[in-house]
């Protein structure tokens, strides 16, 4: 007799087989991608817009301090002050540079069609975003704003800028840290140009010197005003 043919043993479908596990992964991956989208929306907000915003605010708000501490009282008086602002100030620079570290070390902040030399300037944005963190949070804290009380007056400000910015260590303080903050805000507005450029080889390999030379009398104009703190007279006497 013949033998039964034997039994077919049941088709097993590979993992994957049927796409699901694929799909899966492409949906994952393209949340993923909204997410690093939104967030580097968020720090170019953040690190192109209110920085930048922030420190020509700075700097239109103390260069009356040039004049005598009345004219600088009667200026600062008319703008935010306290614990409050402090946090308003702080939180914005403070979420900025969050994100922009977890988007670099998720190496999302590399742009698929970057300018090579915006990004070989990469770790220097992440060094100056950095020290203009520490230097946020050293200037309000130096200042009195971290601290609210009788002692945290306006005029307490401008004494303890008066006096400790004639001493070494404070001094080099502020210069490091004003001169990084204005490469942080020069270096990000250099990318945003050469991204927003990049169609125009030409255009696009001047905008970093045009930026430069928007960002470069503003810091000279810090640089003034530290001057003045630390020596009475400023860079240029007279």
């Amino acid at each position: 007799m013949a033998e039964p043919p034997a039994a077919e043993e049941p088709h097993q479908v590979a993992d994957g087989a049927d796409g699901s596990d694929d799909t899966d992964d492409t949906d994952d991956t393209r949340r993923a991608a909204r997410l690093v989208g939104r967030l580097r929306r968020l720090h170019t907000v953040l690190g192109r817009v209110l920085l930048p915003g922030y420190l020509l605010y700075h700097l239109w708000e103390q260069w009356p301090a040039l004049r005598g501490v009345e004219h600088w009282r009667s200026r600062v008086e008319a703008g935010p002050t306290g614990p409050v602002a402090a946090m308003l100030i702080a939180l914005p620079i403070v979420l900025h540079g969050c994100v922009g570290l977890g988007l670099a070390l998720g190496a999302g902040t590399r742009h698929r069609h970057e300018d090579p030399q915006m990004a070989s300037l990469r770790p220097v944005r992440m060094i100056t975003g950095g020290l203009v963190l520490l230097f946020l949070l050293y200037h309000l804290w130096h200042v009195g704003m971290l601290a609210p009380g009788p002692h945290a007056t306006i005029t307490t400000a401008f004494g303890r800028l008066w006096h400790d910015l004639g001493k070494p260590l404070p001094l080099v303080i502020y210069v490091v840290g004003v001169s990084a903050a204005c490469m942080h805000v020069g270096l990000g507005l250099s990318r945003v140009a050469t991204d927003r450029l990049a169609a125009q080889p030409l255009a696009a390999r001047w905008a970093p010197l045009a930026v430069g030379v928007v960002v470069a009398p503003a810091w000279l104009m810090f640089m003034e005003l530290i001057a003045f703190f630390a020596t009475g007279e400023g860079l240029w006497p007279g």
